[in-house]
Parts: structure tokens; sequence; C-alpha cells
């Protein structure tokens, strides 16, 4: 049976915005009910270094799919010699995070090693990924953008016309060492500010674009860097009326993480028609450890960030319009611009970056 799944993947210390969110909505997966799933990721920074992981099991409501925060499990970081990495469960239970300096003394986590990750749930099944190598990642130098008008398809089928920010990225494709070409991921994520009808001003964060994942498979390229490489494009809008810091960060992907993260793409874009190529099974690096037949989905990689903010002001956009006021509606209950905290991802703490 064909279902759809949202993979939640939020992931600790990516330029502190600690309330990130990238939910993936597969179309086409095949899941077995109660199945568990185990997303992580070990980030290499300048000082300190984070390890996430997700864990949670997938049930059935109403016909679909849904996946369920895991808590009390005990969860590890190991590396080739077998050390280990406590990472406990973090305060707001959504996941288990742990955050290190680079220069701890009982752990070391460096590039071009490999770690794997354990998960021990309360009813004793002990889940283990495979080793997977810290990838150093090159440098991300430069994101430009510009303004496009582009043709938008609506719900009804018509084709009309919107503006568009496009950026693009300049980057190195090797590491610094490194004899052969990286393979690039890249995530996006806004904080912008919003006022509601009460004086509240709110800072919401976002991922951009989140049914897509950005990809780049160096290896398979003959050119040494990318200029002016067409990374994103978003829309001109309220986002943009009152403020906005955008985020891109740059990571490396092993092969096998690159493959995971391709076949996510790829059923990330099917649109369910008959033209759509078949769709293939996600790959996964975690296994039960004491029961072969009790398959796991998901996946732990390792590596290190590159990334750039930038500042578009609400002149720098052309002063698009304020979300505030909305059309009265029908709805029942308070809206957002009643009270801007009822955004995802919202806050009335204004982040440390954040500048006039």
């Amino acid at each position: 049976m064909r279902r759809i799944f949202n993979i939640a993947l939020c992931f600790l210390g990516l330029l502190s915005l600690n309330n990130c969110l990238d939910e993936i909505e597969l179309k086409g997966q095949q899941f077995s009910t109660k199945a568990t799933v185990i997303q992580g990721r070990l980030v290499l920074g300048a000082t300190t270094s984070s390890v996430e992981v997700l864990v949670s099991r997938l049930g059935e409501f109403e016909g679909q799919e849904l996946n369920s925060y895991i808590a009390n499990a005990t969860v590890k970081l190991l590396d080739a010699s077998g050390k280990v990495l406590a990472v406990p469960e973090a305060a707001n239970r959504r996941s288990y995070r742990v955050v290190v300096p680079n220069n701890n003394p009982t752990f070391s986590i460096q590039a071009g090693k490999p770690y794997r990750i354990q998960v021990l749930l309360a009813d004793g099944r002990l889940y283990e990924s495979e080793p997977e190598t810290l990838m150093a990642t090159p440098d991300l130098e430069r994101v430009t953008y510009k303004r496009a008008v582009l043709p938008v398809v609506s719900r009804q089928g018509f084709v009309n016309q919107d503006t568009f920010f496009q950026f693009s990225a300049n980057t190195k494709l090797r590491a610094e060492g490194a004899q052969t070409n990286a393979r690039i991921r890249w995530e996006v994520y806004a904080v912008y500010r919003l006022s509601d009808m009460n004086r509240r001003v709110c800072y919401n964060t976002e991922t951009m674009r989140q049914e897509k994942v950005f990809l780049y498979d160096g290896p398979s390229s003959d050119i040494d860097r990318l200029d002016n490489y067409p990374l994103i494009d978003i829309r001109r809008d309220h986002r943009f009326a009152e403020g906005c810091f955008l985020f891109i960060i740059q990571e490396s992907l092993s092969r096998e993480a690159y493959q995971y993260w391709n076949s996510v793409k790829s059923l990330a874009q099917r649109n369910g028609n008959m033209f759509d190529p078949p769709a293939g099974t996600i790959g996964t690096n975690i296994r039960n450890v004491k029961d072969a037949s009790d398959r796991a989905f998901g996946y732990f990689y390792a590596t290190a960030h590159d990334s750039i903010r930038l500042h578009i002001r609400p002149k720098d956009a052309g002063f698009p319009k304020n979300y505030c006021p909305q059309p009265p509606t029908e709805r029942i209950g308070p809206t957002i611009c009643d009270d801007c905290r009822l955004q995802t991802g919202s806050s009335l703490l204004r982040p440390w970056f954040w500048m006039e």
C-alpha cells in the first residue's frame, strides 16, 4: 500500500537555531506498521561538535502512517576504538542531543574518523548504525541573490507569475587536503520577524522549501568548484516584510549517505502519476543487533559544516506586504494575527544575531 509518511529531522547546533525542524514528505514508500525510525547526525564544528538523534515509531492512524517520538531510550556515540559518548534526552523530549568541545580529552571527534550510534529502547531492543566516516566539508565562499519573475502554477492549474529571490552559491568542491570532490548537501533556514495585531513581535524559524533536497554529486564532475550555482528560489512574501536572516548550511556526505539523501529526493519529487519512475526503497544503515527480522528505517551520518548567514532587510526586498492584518475568515478561535506565537517555530525572544 502506498502511504505518506513525514520524517521529522531535528538537528542541534545549526547556528544556535535550536528550533529547526525539517519535515520531508515521502510519497510511495512502504513501511511496516510500528516500525522503528532512527535519524541521526554528528556535526563537527569549529570549536564544538554536536550529536542529535531522533528515535520514533510508525503507527497507523486513520489509514496513514504517523510517527511518534520514543522517549527513555539510551543513546550512545561510539568511535572506532569503542570509546563511548552518551547522548542524553533533550529537555524538550523531542530528540537526544549532546554538544562537546572539540578538545574533549575523553572522546575525540575528527574528520576522517569513523563513528556509529547505538540506541537501546526501554523494551530491550538494541539498534546500531554502520560506521560512518566524518566527512570534511569544502569552504562555502559566497551566496548571492537576485529578484526574478517566475511562472507559478495555481491549484486550479492556471499559470500566474510572481516575484522570487533566486539564491546562488560559490563554493569549492574539495575540502582542504582532499584529493577528490565532495558530495554536497545544502540546508536553508530562515528567521524572520512577524508582528501581530496586539503589538507582539515574534521571530519565526522556518525551513525553506522543505519539500526539496539540495544535492550535488562532486565526484561525477570534472570541475573543482561551483560559481553562481543555482541553489534555491524563495517567493518574495511577508517573510521579508519585517526583516529576514537566511542561513545556508553546506555539508559533505559519504557515498552511502549521498545515496540515502538522493533516494529521499527522488521520492519527495514524485507526483503520483503514471509517468513517475517506480518507487524505490530508501536505504538504511540502522539494524537491530539481536533480531535481523526487525527492520529499522532512517540513517546516521557524520559531517562538518560550513555556513553563511544573509541579512535581507525590508528595503532590500522592496518592502513586501506584511502578513497582518488578514481579511476576516470563518475560522473559530485566534489566528496568528491575534497571537503570533501560534506560528510554528515562533518565539518572542530576539535572536542573538538579529540586527536592524
